[in-house]
């Protein structure tokens, strides 16, 4: 089993099953992305948010640190650019 680990804020999302419509069913199911982990051990991938280093300089920093961790143990890096700078 691949090890997947993730960088940012954590997201839930909440879908029907069976490709149904969110009001025809009374269930829905839960899967969640993003949450932080920094533990690299066994991992194949590594992905950060876009949004994270632009928290603040220490989340910009350790998310810097991180990338550069993942990178030295030849983990594949993806990241979400979900963040836009308007000038």
């Amino acid at each position: 089993m691949k090890k997947y680990i993730t960088f940012g804020e954590i997201m839930l999302r909440l879908k029907p099953p069976n490709w149904e419509r969110f009001f025809q069913s009374p269930l829905l199911e839960a899967t969640f992305g993003g949450g932080e982990a920094k533990v690299f051990d066994g991992a194949s991938w590594f992905h950060i948010s876009g949004i994270t280093p632009a928290i603040s300089l220490s989340a910009s920093e350790l998310s810097l640190e991180a990338v550069k961790k993942a990178r030295e143990k030849g983990i594949i890096i993806s990241c979400d650019l979900n963040f836009i700078i308007n000038f």
